[in-house]
């Protein structure tokens, strides 16, 4: 019984004691992936009472070709989904452009999901 109630007590301490993640911890942080040749960057950023993602393309000649900006939808104070119309990267001058949907996941590790599917990140900063 005494085994049960450490155990218990040990619990409760941990789960209040030590905070949890959530997707604030990442505001003005920059995540970054290397999926194109350069690779691009993702940065959560409120300005006064709105947040919005940086996404940053950056160039092999340059440090960054192309910033796009997206509005926050808050799902969870784990998650976080952005989305908006991107020009696709083998049609740029023909006008083409393409839906992406982009999704944060931060509870025990950072998740980053692009149309479904997880893309791998390359260091935080």
């Amino acid at each position: 019984m005494k085994k049960t109630v450490l155990l218990v007590l040990l619990f409760c301490v941990t789960f209040f004691v030590f905070p949890k993640n959530n997707i604030h911890d990442l505001l003005n942080k920059e995540i970054v992936v290397h999926d194109t040749w350069s690779g691009q960057s993702f940065s959560l950023v409120q300005e006064n009472d709105t947040y919005n993602v940086y996404r940053r393309i950056f160039g092999s000649g340059l440090p960054v070709i192309m910033t796009v900006i997206y509005d926050v939808v808050f799902d969870s104070p784990y998650k976080i989904t952005f989305s908006g119309i991107f020009p696709s990267a083998t049609d740029i001058g023909d006008g083409h452009f393409r839906y992406e949907v982009f999704e944060i996941l931060y509870k025990n590790d950072i998740d980053l999901y692009l149309n479904g599917i997880r893309v791998s990140i390359a260091y935080i900063r």
